[in-house]
């Protein structure tokens, strides 16, 4: 296998590649990128790591993809994880998850789980929409159920206090009827108890006179005996 050189001028051979820098590093490059603090974040990859086309020499990334977090940097990874597309200077954030190089980024595998995963989401999306229709059939039910039971309640209360008011006018108008029964039957008995007063009134005053009537006459007769007496022994 052909070498891959380092572009600087000690002629040595690579042992690292920059893909933020595109530059092939050896071991004095790699030391003096680490110590570079503009650059020093870049993440060099093993040149055994990375994919080389068919004229041997290293492919380059696609600028034209910029970071999610820092847009004016060109895309070297992409966390799998996050699904992000990062620079080199958001990898130390994603430490530990699944991160790939985007040259070696497998499209169509990843178009496919995208599908996937829009298929999934779409399901689940019909799913909720379907019981969310549900729900608001059930609640309409519901409704219309509270709605029927409220006005036969209604009719049923109104049923009863008509019932309750004709019972109180019918009970009030026969108790009007007892009493004007009872007082006619009162009345009527008073008219003939009075007569019956006035009837042994009189009879009692007519048989007093007709016994009282001589004694009566002879106390008067008495009387007048007496005074005439006394008239003459006065004179």
């Amino acid at each position: 296998r052909q070498p891959v050189m380092c572009g600087c001028d000690r002629g040595e051979e690579a042992v690292r590649y920059c893909p933020v820098c595109d530059e092939n590093l050896c071991s004095a490059c790699v030391e003096e990128h680490s110590k570079n603090r503009l650059v020093e974040k870049h993440h060099a990859q093993l040149v055994s790591d990375v994919k080389r086309d068919a004229d041997l020499s290293l492919t380059v990334p696609d600028r034209s993809i910029k970071c999610s977090v820092h847009n004016s940097m060109p895309t070297t990874f992409c966390c799998l994880s996050c699904r992000m597309s990062l620079c080199e200077d958001c990898f130390a954030d994603h430490t530990g998850h699944n991160m790939v190089l985007l040259r070696d980024f497998d499209s169509a595998a990843w178009l496919k789980t995208v599908n996937e995963r829009v298929e999934q989401l779409s399901q689940q999306h019909a799913t909720v929409k379907r019981n969310l229709n549900q729900a608001r059939d059930e609640l309409a039910a519901v409704d219309a159920q509270f709605e029927k039971s409220r006005s036969e309640l209604e009719a049923q209360f109104d049923a009863i206090e008509a019932l309750v008011a004709q019972q109180r006018r019918e009970k009030l108008a026969a108790l009007g009827k007892a009493y004007d029964a009872r007082a006619k039957t009162l009345k009527a008995t008073i008219s003939s108890l009075e007569v019956v007063q006035l009837t042994c009134r009189s009879t009692a005053t007519q048989k007093l006179s007709a016994t009282l009537g001589p004694w009566l006459m002879t106390v008067d007769g008495l009387v007048e005996h007496t005074l005439q007496i006394a008239s003459q022994h006065v004179l």
